[in-house]
């Protein structure tokens, strides 16, 4: 019984190594994302000619 229960604790605890790292991977996929877009946003709003506007 004990031994199942450390069994099923060894896999909570694996389970939410994953689930955190993959949570925090995407975090900071979504920080680059915005990061980036923010950036491109830059370059074409300096790129248009200012008479356009």
């Amino acid at each position: 019984m004990t031994i199942n229960m450390l069994a099923a604790a060894q896999i909570a605890s694996d389970y939410g190594k994953v689930t955190w790292g993959l949570t925090s991977s995407h975090k900071l996929a979504a920080n680059v994302a915005l990061v980036m877009y923010d950036l491109l946003c830059q370059q074409m709003w300096l790129s248009i000619p200012r008479g356009q506007l």
